[in-house]
């Protein structure tokens, strides 16, 4: 992953490649972060979000869905589900892989 520092500044940026939904690939820059781990993360959940694998987390899944909601409902109501998601179901599903969420992982969380 590549990482580099901008010694003006003191901050870390990454910049990378990837294939985004049409097949054609783009390139990525994005700076100001403080630490190097911190841009190395961001990469990563960047490129797991835009690959869309069953492997993703459900965080990141999330974060697609309320971007696509965004377009598409009111503001009011784009609050009304961020909040119920952020406050019940993502402090219970958050790291967790989308492929590993079972029935039973549900039902636990539901009760």
């Amino acid at each position: 992953m590549p990482v580099y520092k901008n010694e003006q500044r003191g901050t870390w940026f990454t910049t990378f490649y990837y294939t985004d939904w049409t097949g054609t690939r783009k390139k990525k820059k994005k700076e100001g972060f403080t630490t190097k781990r911190e841009a190395q993360a961001f990469e990563r959940e960047f490129l797991e979000r835009m690959a869309g694998t069953c492997d993703m987390k459900f965080s990141s899944l999330v974060a697609i869905y309320l971007d696509d909601c965004k377009s598409r409902i009111k503001a009011s109501t784009l609050y009304t589900k961020t909040t119920i998601i952020e406050k019940y179901v993502l402090p219970y599903f958050k790291d967790t892989a989308i492929n590993k969420i079972t029935p039973t992982n549900i039902r636990q969380w539901y009760y």
